[in-house]
């Protein structure tokens, strides 16, 4: 995570290591938290917006339905919020991409 006072500038990237189908992404925020976006990328520089939570209100729980979108990165950006920057644990849900 980018130190900032600027939420849309704070981000977590996590690289998987490989390509991914990717389909849903849960995030652990706390309670009341909000101001979240998910974007999925290639190459960890151009990224993708799949999914925007930051109007949501849910706390705990975030659930990102993306589709199927494929990437390698995904990355939570803090954009704005209470306790905006304060994710406790990504769940990165899909498939191992294969070219066979």
């Amino acid at each position: 995570m980018l130190p900032s006072t600027d939420f849309s500038e704070t981000f977590l990237d996590v690289d998987l290591g490989e390509t991914y189908h990717i389909n849903h992404v849960v995030i652990h925020v706390p309670y009341n938290a909000y101001g979240y976006k998910i974007f999925v990328s290639d190459d960890g520089t151009n990224y993708k917006q799949v999914c925007d939570l930051s109007t949501a209100n849910a706390g705990g729980v975030m659930n990102c339905p993306v589709g199927d979108d494929m990437g390698r990165y995904v990355r939570v950006a803090y954009v704005k919020g209470q306790y905006a920057g304060t994710c406790t644990e990504i769940e990165v849900h899909g498939w191992k991409f294969s070219s066979e």
